[in-house]
């Protein structure tokens, strides 16, 4: 594409690199939200760290989509992909021979992946795997080891795609913690990697070395490599960046204790903090493009249940309940629900701000034959960017309603239920229903033994 080439001339800084064909950095014009604060330490000015390029791809990156939406159906565009091993420095506390790297300070090489830039609204992946970390003392436990997430990306949805090896206990888990003092809080930005259980800073804190992620050898042991899927902002020349939480802070403190674990010869053991080096700050970068915006469709399911109400001499009232499932981009205001019957549209509702269901009140007229009537419902819309919201029910609601004359063939009221209705009706009607309703079964209906429905069925015998 046009824009493809455009943006990669437009890349004018360099980092070192062992592969003569990878690409140099972004622009440097970045135009930061205001949300971030001039004191973040995430800061966006800071130097370019050095990293080892090992590989380069052209191709669609490919988002974990299932987390994201419900039934995705955008196409993502190509961009180049970077695989990089990033060198980091860590300074520990206490500082001593025993610890990983031993004493003074020491390097971990972390691996990443990540396009060099997206267009807007398109969906694309960032990977990170902490390297092979070599314990000096017999136990290690309760291993910590905390991400910081950008802020400015759309649907971010961590996942573990490659597992942790090394350890004799514990399972690798995601949890967000809050950055300060890395209790276990939702809705932030710093993702930790972690067994249940936390070192010095974070919840369940504790001493032991036979808890949470732990091993009982000094033989190597690595973390796991985690997939961020996500969705690129409408902000083009934006900069979205991974990196080490508390990059370039001191590991006196939980916001600067990057990396925690207890360590000794038995279950009770010394608690180790590690903070990381500054350039830890951008472990990825992929820029936002100018490109036009990558449209999305965001699907739903539908169910409809046809309620039958009061039947008169003339009519039968119905209640309409549709309900259904939020995708992760909540559906635009003023999203009408359509309601057919029959296949022709009777009206529609809006779809509320909240909740997961909607009605809409019917009247269904009585002729002298009893009849069958056929519920669906659709969601179709479109907002101002391009990204579509639709859903349709997989299968109708169909109801009866009772003739005027029974003697000519006028049947029972309700909510079909083959297994119970069909031989009444097909009694009162010639078995004239029996075929036409056989793909009936399956159906969420109203009760027959009902006051309602049975006195309404009554009527037809």
């Amino acid at each position: 594409m046009a824009y493809v080439t455009l943006h990669l001339s437009r890349r004018s800084f360099s980092r070192r690199t062992d592969n003569p064909n990878a690409l140099d950095g972004p622009p440097n014009s970045l135009q930061h939200r205001p949300s971030q604060g001039a004191g973040d330490h995430r800061d966006k000015g800071r130097p370019m760290m050095l990293k080892r390029a090992t590989a380069l791809v052209a191709g669609a990156t490919l988002p974990l989509a299932t987390a994201i939406a419900l039934a995705p159906a955008a196409t993502a565009q190509s961009s180049p992909t970077v695989t990089e091993t990033v060198d980091v420095t860590y300074t520990c506390v206490a500082d001593n021979a025993s610890n990983i790297g031993g004493a003074g300070t020491w390097t971990n090489q972390v691996d990443v992946t990540y396009p060099t830039f997206v267009s807007p609204g398109e969906f694309f992946d960032v990977t990170i795997q902490p390297g092979t970390m070599n314990p000096v003392q017999a136990r290690t436990g309760r291993v910590n080891y905390d991400i910081q997430m950008p802020d400015n990306a759309d649907y971010i949805t961590p996942a573990i795609t490659s597992p942790a090896t090394g350890f004799n206990s514990g399972t690798a888990a995601l949890i967000t913690v809050n950055p300060t003092t890395k209790v276990n809080a939702t809705g932030t930005d710093v993702l930790r990697i972690w067994g249940g259980t936390s070192a010095r800073y974070g919840t369940t804190s504790g001493t032991s070395t036979n808890s949470g992620l732990a091993k009982t050898s000094n033989t190597a042991f690595r973390l796991p490599q985690v997939t961020f899927g996500m969705r690129a902002p409408n902000t083009p020349s934006e900069a979205i960046t991974f990196g080490l939480a508390g990059a370039g802070l001191a590991p006196s403190s939980a916001e600067g204790a990057q990396f925690q674990y207890t360590r000794g010869t038995t279950n009770t053991g010394t608690q180790v903090e590690c903070g990381v080096s500054a350039n830890a700050a951008e472990l990825t970068r992929t820029v936002v493009t100018n490109a036009p915006w990558v449209p999305f469709e965001w699907n739903t399911n539908l169910n409809v249940q046809a309620q039958p109400g009061t039947l008169d001499e003339d009519s039968l009232a119905v209640n309409v309940v549709t309900s259904f499932q939020r995708p992760a981009n909540n559906f635009p205001e003023g999203t009408m629900v359509q309601i057919f019957r029959d296949g022709v549209e009777i009206g529609e509702v809006e779809m509320p701000a909240t909740g997961t269901s909607v009605s809409f009140a019917d009247d269904l007229p009585r002729a002298e034959d009893s009849k069958v009537y056929r519920y669906t419902a659709v969601v179709n819309n479109t907002d101002a960017l391009g990204d579509t919201w639709v859903g349709a029910t997989a299968t109708s609601s169909p109801i009866i309603v009772t003739g005027t004359n029974p003697g000519a063939g006028g049947g029972g009221t309700g909510s079909l239920d083959p297994g119970s209705v069909i031989n009444p009706v097909d009694g009162a009607i010639g078995g004239s229903l029996t075929a036409s309703l056989s793909d009936s079964a399956g159906y969420d209906v109203a009760p027959l033994s009902s006051p309602t429905v049975t006195g309404l069925l009554s009527s037809a015998s």
